[in-house]
């Protein structure tokens, strides 16, 4: 496995939250891609896995994408 990461071409840094944006009712999107503050890492893509995950259940509960996905940038604790 080779791997990979995002990258977005200069001044294109605020289109990631277009991204994270659900479609419709049906489909939401994760990954490193879609962090406005942990692009390109294996955090960032495991913190939007949450917030999408977040939005589905919350969703489901009747709550249209709620504060699932406006809670966002979040702190990312980085261990020293």
């Amino acid at each position: 496995i080779l791997g990979a990461f995002s990258a977005a071409v200069p001044g294109g840094a605020a289109r990631r939250l277009d991204l994270a944006r659900p479609v419709g009712d049906r489909r939401y999107f994760a990954g490193e891609a879609t962090s406005v503050t942990a692009f390109g890492t294996v955090h960032g893509a495991w913190l939007e896995g949450e917030r999408a995950a977040a939005a589905v259940l919350a969703r489901l509960a009747g709550g249209g994408c709620g504060p699932a996905f406006t809670a966002r940038p979040r702190e990312i604790p980085i261990p020293l």
